[in-house]
Order: C-alpha cells, then sequence, then structure tokens
C-alpha cells in the first residue's frame, strides 16, 4: 500500500497558453537598444529648434537625420555617442518649406525610429 502511495499521480489542471505568454515563447527579438519617448514641438517652425527625449539601455552611436516623405535625405541632424541613461536633445532644424518630413533615428544594430514631422 506504501509503494502504491509514492507512485500514485496527482493530475493537474491544463492551462491553456495566453496571448502573452505566446508571444514570449514565439518572440526571438532582443529588447531595443534606445527608446524615442518624444520629438517636439510637432507641428515644429521653418529653421526652428526641435528636442527629442530618448532613453539608451546600453551605449549606443545614434544618427539623426531629416528625410522627405520619398526618403531622400535634407540633412543630417546629430550623430554622436551615447552611453546608458536619459537624454533631452536639441537639434537645430534647416530652413525649409511648410511641409510633412520624416525624423529618423538611427542607431547601429538597432534599426531606426521614424516619426513624421511637420514644419509650418
Amino acid at each position: 500500500a506504501a509503494s502504491s502511495a509514492a507512485t500514485e499521480k496527482t493530475e493537474q489542471p491544463e492551462l491553456a497558453p495566453t496571448a502573452i505568454n505566446a508571444a514570449v515563447v514565439l518572440s526571438t527579438d532582443e529588447p531595443r537598444n534606445f527608446t524615442v519617448f518624444s520629438a517636439y514641438p510637432n507641428p515644429a517652425r521653418e529653421g526652428g529648434v526641435l528636442y527629442m527625449n530618448l532613453a539608451f539601455v546600453r551605449g549606443a552611436e545614434v544618427s539623426v537625420d531629416l528625410l522627405t516623405l520619398e526618403g531622400k535625405s535634407l540633412g543630417h541632424l546629430l550623430d554622436r555617442d551615447f552611453g546608458v541613461g536619459n537624454y533631452t536633445l536639441t537639434l537645430d532644424l534647416p530652413t525649409l518649406t511648410p511641409g510633412v518630413y520624416l525624423l529618423q533615428v538611427a542607431s547601429e544594430n538597432e534599426g531606426t525610429w521614424t516619426k513624421k514631422l511637420v514644419i509650418r
């Protein structure tokens, strides 16, 4: 009787996987090295200043470019190494005709972050 009690199995309820668990299991992406919290003011003034709030998990080299909606580069606004932490950048915008542009932030091996920027 003692041996049958030792080998007796208790049934565990089967849990249905949740969407969160499935995402964790299936995802092989590493977390992004940087986060862009905001770029303001948007709309910005022609020839004005743009502020960007960024946070870095690991140090990285970052470049910021201004592009047309077709992807043509209009100017390189920043190329700089950052350490871990939070930063507020002040970027001088070139004189442009009013319209919609793309602000592109790129980090080595981290891809890019792109936001529409309206110039008045």
